[in-house]
Order: structure tokens, then sequence, then C-alpha cells
């Protein structure tokens, strides 16, 4: 642990780590950088979130407020995530995680809907196709669908499918599984455009306008 020469300099150490944690937590949209980092971790019982996600996380929840399109949002978030990770060495795999994180929780199952990058819970499926909507989170469940293809390939989606009772999960595991399955580092920055194909109505796969 670092070690601090004054009581004065331990104090505004305390203070910042203080703030990052709170910067930390879902329901807050501030963020602080904590120089001493690792004292931070400590501090907050590791509870900091990586910068990357919780500025996504910020996006993400902007889009939430501002856009009724449930497509155009999810859209939105994965191209911003591709805009974040462009210069890192493995991309793909830098994209999926910070969607993960964001858009789903920290794990499929029990981690679903948690974490201190987790965006939250919007219900509604507005801009989706006809066949694929639900009154609930269908942004998190199309995500669901890219990780799975992503992560476990062909068998992964084959079980996440007989796993589901809603024909329209069915459905939407079908179109966007696929892309999971051929997303790597020379076409992540094409997941965007390729799920507004997959998942969207007319109002989806037109030019964003505000209306949306």
């Amino acid at each position: 642990m670092e070690k601090f020469r004054t009581d004065s300099e331990w104090l505004k150490v305390q203070v910042q780590c203080l703030a990052s944690c709170l910067a930390s937590q879902p329901n807050t949209m501030a963020v602080f950088d904590c120089p001493w980092d690792d004292y931070c971790r400590e501090f907050c019982g590791g509870k900091i979130a990586n910068p990357g996600c919780t500025n996504l996380q910020r996006f993400a929840k902007r889009e939430f407020r501002k856009n009724k399109n449930r497509c155009w949002i999810l859209a939105n978030v994965i191209s911003e995530a591709a805009k974040a990770v462009a210069q890192s060495e493995n991309p793909a795999e830098n994209l999926m995680g910070l969607l993960e994180k964001v858009l789903i929780g920290e794990g499929m199952r029990e981690g679903r809907g948690m974490g201190n990058c987790f965006a939250g819970n919007l219900r509604g499926s507005e801009g989706f196709r006809p066949e694929l909507r639900d009154p609930f989170n269908q942004i998190q469940h199309a995500m669901a669908g890219v990780e799975i293809g992503y992560r476990y390939g062909r068998i992964g989606c084959a079980l996440a499918k007989w796993q589901e009772s809603e024909a329209q999960d069915i459905k939407l595991y079908d179109v966007t599984c696929p892309l999971g399955i051929g997303l790597n580092d020379k076409n992540y920055d094409r997941l965007a455009e390729s799920v507004r194909e997959a998942i969207g109505d007319k109002s989806c796969l037109e030019d964003e306008t505000d209306e949306h």
C-alpha cells in the first residue's frame, strides 16, 4: 500500500478514494479519477469500476433517457463501445466485455442485472421487428444472444434456445447468436450496424432522428 508522508496527504487520498467509491455506484453519474488506484480499491473493498465501462455506462444511461427506440439505443451503445476499444490489442474481446458489463451485468445468470457498470433495466422493445418484441428488457435479451454466440458458439446458442419458453426470445436468439459467432477483430466495428439489420423494424433501419 502507498505510504503517505503527512496526515493531511493521507486524508486527501481518503477523500478522493471515497469520491471514487461513490462514483462507481450504479445510481450516480459522476466519475472521479483516483490517482492511487490500488489503495482506493482496498479502501472501497475492491468495488471501483473500470473507467472504460463507467464511461460506457454513463453513455447508455443518457441514451435510456433521451431515446424511445430500443433498437437504436442498443446500436448506439454498441457503436460507442466499439470506438472505446478501437486502439486495443483485442478489440472484439474487449468490446464484448464492455457490453456485457453495461447491458447484461456481471454475468449471464447469477450476475445478471448486477455490478457497478450495469446501466440498468430498460423495459420495452420499440424499434424491434414485431416478432421479436417483448415488454421486458429486450435490449438485454438481444445483447445476451450476441454474447452467447461469441462465448459459446452454436452449442451454447442451441442450449439457450432450448431453455427459453418465450417464442419471441427464441426468434431473437436465432438472429443475434450468429452475430456473436461471426464476431472477430476485423469486423467488430460493424456489429452495431449488423444488430440493427438483424433485429430492427423500419424505424431502426432508417437514419436516426430526434423523434426516435
